[in-house]
């Protein structure tokens, strides 16, 4: 029989096991922000239904319609494409960014518009970026439109809507989509400023601002001038506030803002 002297030492258990070294310590680091960054760029564009084609030579413009806007005669539906994005996707990917993403799928199906039919925006413990679920359409001529985006607002014959964001903490992550007269504008974000150069014949014009699926109505009233400046802000509860100030305290404002679309 074995005899075990009493003032033996037990057995060391954990010495078979290795204790991580510093080495082995950054691999794992290492892996797991490569695993983070791969994940928290830009959202995931899905091609829901359609056939793709290769689009390395596309680069045709590719027209957005709102989801109140009236599709034109003879439109084809190609398929339907959306982003997707998560907790760790970034949050720069707002309005303008995912539509270009839309964009993209559309040239990927060979489409030259896509109808929006949701934006969807981040929330708490879901996607960080704001995603957008769109038709792809083929279209054999673009609508007329009443309306472009400009740098220079010098032209007599047209009115301007000056339409700016302050820069706030408050709110800074929300991208509102901007329509006039149920047509898609633009995303407008915090610390930015849009202008917009319209036909003279717009008496009945009107300027919506979308916040969680709700629009929000802005009559234009350009009085005495052909200018309007119209301040944009975030209210308590997410949605736009938007005051008109007096015209050379809106004109100081905007120039103050140097980022555009």
């Amino acid at each position: 029989m074995l005899k075990i002297p009493h003032n033996a030492k037990p057995p060391n258990v954990m010495a078979y096991f290795k204790k991580p070294t510093n080495t082995m310590n950054k691999k794992i680091f290492r892996i797991a922000l490569t695993s983070i960054t791969l994940i928290s760029c830009s959202p995931k564009l899905s091609v829901i239904s359609g056939v793709k084609i290769e689009t390395e030579n596309v680069s045709q413009e590719v027209y957005v319609f709102s989801k109140n806007e009236i599709m034109p005669e003879n439109t084809a539906f190609l398929g339907k494409v959306e982003t997707k994005g998560n907790f760790f996707t970034s949050d720069k990917f707002k309005v303008n960014e995912s539509l270009e993403l839309i964009k993209d799928g559309a040239l990927q199906l060979n489409g030259n518009a896509v109808k929006i039919e949701e934006i969807r925006s981040p929330g708490p413990f879901k996607s960080k970026s704001y995603d957008i679920t769109a038709m792809v359409l083929q279209i054999e001529q673009k609508p007329i439109q009443r309306f472009r985006i400009v740098t220079e607002t010098n032209n007599k014959d047209s009115k301007y809507i000056k339409l700016y964001r302050p820069k706030k903490v408050f709110g800074s992550g929300i991208s509102y989509p901007i329509y006039i007269n149920n047509v898609f504008v633009s995303g407008l974000d915090n610390d930015n400023k849009i202008a917009i150069e319209l036909e003279n014949k717009t008496e009945n014009s009107y300027l919506e601002i979308e916040s969680y699926g709700k629009l929000y109505k802005v009559p234009l009233i350009f009085k005495d001038n052909s200018v309007i400046y119209l301040k944009c802000s975030v209210s308590s509860d997410g949605s736009p506030k938007v005051t008109i100030p007096e015209f050379n305290i809106g004109e100081t404002e905007y120039s103050e803002i140097k980022n555009t679309p």
